[in-house]
């Protein structure tokens, strides 16, 4: 089976981090019991929302881009949680937020970072090497990834790569034309 990292398109509005009521980021570890989740949405935004709407982790999609990825295999201490869609208006610079509201419902997943290796230390040091801005926009060879750490589940966090993507899931995600979703190719080996 072959994977890739998961990029966004940024052709539809997207989000700021997940965050709770109080503008807190959720992070890896982060206890979701009994709290509220947002994604801010900037309403100055005229572009309609994706299904990707936040490419970190926790990673924020639209209820139909959960309804795919919910079919597949993630690792058992992976997290899926409801996300309330907030418009807000960003003024001074961004630093001050006022908040207009929900305009809808997404999910967050957040999964753990790896508990082995994704890369080896040699296929590491060659990749971060490689200019930043060539590797995300995919203009340099493929990552090499260890074969062990991705298999058997079809979304992984990849650490430094991002999240990765079994074949599977990728052609799921497309069959659905879920929007915002970029793939690259990573190697295995």
């Amino acid at each position: 089976m072959e994977y890739f990292q998961l990029r966004m398109d940024n052709v539809g509005a997207c989000s700021s981090c997940a965050v709770d009521v109080e503008g807190n980021s959720i992070e890896v570890g982060s206890t979701m019991a009994g709290r509220e989740i947002f994604a801010r949405i900037d309403s100055t935004d005229r572009r309609p929302l994706g299904d990707l709407i936040y490419r970190a982790n926790p990673t924020i999609v639209s209820e139909n881009a959960i309804e795919v990825i919910q079919n597949f295999t993630l690792p058992d201490d992976s997290r899926i949680f409801p996300v309330t869609l907030e418009s807000v208006l960003y003024a001074n610079h961004g630093n001050e937020i006022h908040r207009q509201g929900s305009i809808g419902n997404a999910y967050g997943i957040l999964l753990n970072w790896p508990d082995t290796d994704i890369m080896s230390k040699e296929d590491e040091k060659a990749y971060l090497k490689l200019d930043p801005i060539d590797r995300i926009r995919g203009k340099t060879a493929p990552p090499v990834v260890l074969r062990e750490s991705v298999e058997g589940f079809d979304l992984v966090n990849g650490g430094g790569l991002g999240f990765l993507v079994s074949e599977s899931l990728k052609l799921a995600i497309e069959e659905a034309r879920l929007t915002n979703f970029v793939f690259h190719p990573v190697k295995l080996r």
